[in-house]
């Protein structure tokens, strides 16, 4: 990538509006998944007996379905981020980029 063609992508004013919007969406599903991950961590502090609550004849506590559900949300946020890079942001830089090798 050229000097050139580089600062003509910076120039571009809907490049500015895209990033913006790239780092809106990333800090919420950030925020999200911190938020979830911080319910998480606090009940184990807040409620350790409920967390300890046996199931299954007792082999089994509460805390392991509580922390493979949160595993399994943490992969479908990512994947769901994932999803909308690829459909959303990817063609909006596309879109720019071809603006930017058009333009005189």
């Amino acid at each position: 990538m050229t000097s050139d063609f580089k600062n003509r992508i910076l120039a571009n004013p809907k490049y500015g509006q895209f990033i913006r919007e790239r780092r809106v969406v990333a800090g919420k599903f950030a925020l999200l998944a911190c938020l979830v991950f911080t319910d998480y961590l606090a009940l184990l502090m807040v409620a350790p007996d409920w967390m300890a609550h046996p199931l299954w004849d007792g082999r089994i506590t509460l805390a392991l379905p509580v922390t493979l559900w949160l595993i399994v949300f943490m992969i479908a946020l990512a994947r769901r981020y994932a999803a909308c890079a690829e459909q959303v942001f990817d063609r909006q830089l596309d879109t720019i980029l071809d603006e930017v090798r058009r333009a005189p």
